[in-house]
């Protein structure tokens, strides 16, 4: 019998989705100039389920209780909540037009609009 299913199934299947992640962080790497701040974020959110998935296999291993890494995951929840500026930068949508935003905007640009606002902003910046 299992003492631990949730864990061990984090074990199993959360490594891929880690090295994913870290695969984007180090494909962000050639958009420094305009993605500096999501790049990080990407960093964050790849400790995170490195160190979920680090924290399961301890479990698996000492046959300790799910109920540790509920814990764990609410302790990391609260953590990434009061560092949310640096972590959830990611938007779906234009900040100001709403517009669908592509998977580069969403993934390598920091301002989080559109290419047509974001020349809007750099024309009105540059004639002032």
């Amino acid at each position: 019998m299992n003492v631990n299913p949730v864990a061990s199934l984090f074990v199993q299947y959360l490594y891929y989705p880690t090295v994913l992640v870290f695969v984007v962080t180090l494909i962000q790497r050639r958009h420094m100039q305009e993605g500096f701040r999501k790049r990080y974020a990407t960093l964050y959110i790849g400790l995170f389920l490195l160190a979920l998935w680090g924290f399961s296999f301890f479990l698996v291993s000492y046959r300790l209780s799910d109920f540790l890494l509920l814990l764990f995951a609410g302790a990391a929840g609260v953590l990434a909540a009061f560092r949310r500026e640096n972590v959830f930068l990611f938007r779906l949508t234009c900040l100001k037009c709403r517009k669908r935003l592509q998977i580069r905007e969403v993934l390598f640009d920091d301002s989080n609009c559109c290419p047509v606002c974001r020349a809007e902003g750099e024309g009105s910046r540059g004639g002032s």
